[in-house]
């Protein structure tokens, strides 16, 4: 059969391997060229979605540590903050679209829409981890981030910023 094949091509590793379906190192390279075109717009992508990482924790601990507000109503300040110093730094630096795409208030509804499922989950952990948990409020707001990049790259990617040159 066809894993047979592969496996003796040395492309796929056995079954009972230490290294199950070991894909080689080129493939997410390529993978990455396939979704950026160019591995700069990879880089100024991580720099922004790391610049929302610190927009959303910096903004979180001064509304909850100096303003005194909860974690509750913090959080989502901090959420939607960070989701639209993404979208305005993305839209502005790095993703271009195609033309004919809607007005930036289009894309900002459309941007908005998506991350709002990130931007739940990230909420939701934050709340659970913190309350139900005993997680530092910190550390909770934290894994909620990492989830929901996961969530709001692939969704955006998809539906918020379609390549100009699709060659897939």
């Amino acid at each position: 059969n066809n894993l047979d094949q592969l496996m003796i091509s040395g492309k796929v590793d056995p079954p009972n391997s230490k290294y199950p379906l070991c894909i080689p190192f080129s493939t997410y390279v390529n993978l990455v060229k396939i979704r950026f075109g160019k591995y700069y717009e990879f880089v100024r992508y991580g720099f922004i979605g790391t610049f929302g990482i610190l927009i959303n924790l910096g903004i979180y601990v001064v509304l909850t540590r100096f303003v005194g507000w909860t974690v509750e109503l913090s959080g989502a300040i901090a959420i939607e903050l960070s989701i639209l110093c993404n979208f305005i730094l993305n839209n502005l630096w790095n993703i271009k679209t195609k033309e004919g795409s809607p007005g930036l208030l289009g894309k900002m509804f459309k941007y908005h829409s998506i991350s709002a499922v990130g931007a739940t989950v990230n909420y939701i952990v934050l709340l659970v981890l913190f309350y139900k948990f005993g997680f530092h409020d910190i550390t909770a707001n934290f894994i909620g981030i990492v989830l929901s990049i996961f969530i709001n790259y692939g969704m955006n990617a998809y539906f918020s910023w379609k390549e100009l040159n699709q060659n897939i």
